[in-house]
């Protein structure tokens, strides 16, 4: 990762309503590549074995595989339309490929089901609620450690602040989110250690490729502090401005790719260069 940016979702007001359509399926098509061979990869090659051991990394190269993507997009579940606009968007006038988690690795209840299937049920069919702990935490951390490769093997991490992922209050967002997996992938993305644009690009190029049913007293909220956060902001209407830009400026340079040209605008709008060029 070389840097994290908070966008809000103005995007979608900027955009024309027949358009809309249009940019969603241009990011399904474009994910659905890597989805569809995730799951014949599933298909054909997963099966438990009886020696009673479950061996971690095939799994987690098989369910959920590093894919080569420009932006790692952190969004919440009930804002993926928004999310899959914004990424069709970029793919379609900067040749930029966004990872839209939901869209590739939408496949953790599956994997949890049959393990618990398979291992958690009782002579009666009945689930085991011990061992149902258990095998929730494994796929979870399975699902956490390849979101943490992931976002370590993409050039730039964006957020989507909106009312879905962080709390408002008074009409003022608040760092808080009743979502675990959002607070997860802002902490990782918080703390990992940054690479160069160069060196992702690099890899990029030679193909380095890496629902709760309801309770009978109502499920409560767990609220995650947000204050380690410290993203670059930017207005959504920016990000569209910087795609059309760099579009219009992009001549065909043969050593700076569509993608990396409108990465570069990126990181110059929010002055990121100059403060490089500050520090030496």
């Amino acid at each position: 990762m070389y840097v994290g940016i908070e966008i809000d979702s103005s995007l979608i007001h900027s955009i024309k309503a027949n358009e809309l359509e249009h940019y969603k399926k241009v990011a399904l098509s474009n994910n659905e590549r890597h989805a569809s061979i995730i799951k014949r990869k599933i298909k054909e090659s997963f099966v438990f074995k009886d020696d009673g051991i479950i061996e971690v990394k095939p799994i987690e190269d098989t369910w959920f595989p590093n894919v080569k993507c420009h932006v790692f997009l952190s969004h919440s579940h009930n804002d993926e339309n928004k999310a899959l606009v914004l990424a069709g968007f970029l793919k379609e006038k900067c040749d930029v490929d966004v990872f839209v988690d939901s869209c590739i690795w939408g496949y953790s209840n599956d994997l949890l089901k049959l393990i618990d299937d398979y291992f958690c049920q009782t002579r009666i069919g009945h689930y085991d609620y011990k061992l149902r702990n258990i095998s929730t935490t494994q796929v979870h951390l399975i699902l956490n450690m390849a979101l943490t490769k992931m976002i370590n093997h993409t050039e730039c991490f964006m957020f989507m602040k909106t009312n879905n992922s962080i709390f408002k209050d008074k009409n003022v967002f608040i760092k808080q989110t009743e979502s675990a997996w959002i607070c997860d992938e802002l902490l990782i993305a918080s703390i990992i250690a940054r690479r160069s644009k160069e060196v992702h690009r690099k890899e990029f190029r030679v193909g380095h490729s890496f629902s709760i049913n309801e309770s009978y007293h109502g499920f409560p909220k767990f609220i995650y502090d947000l204050s380690f956060m410290d993203l670059q902001s930017l207005l959504c209407d920016e990000l569209l401005d910087i795609a059309i830009s760099s579009n219009e400026e992009y001549y065909g340079d043969d050593n700076v790719s569509r993608a990396e040209r409108f990465l570069d605008l990126l990181y110059k709008e929010i002055g990121l260069e100059e403060m490089k060029n500050i520090n030496g």
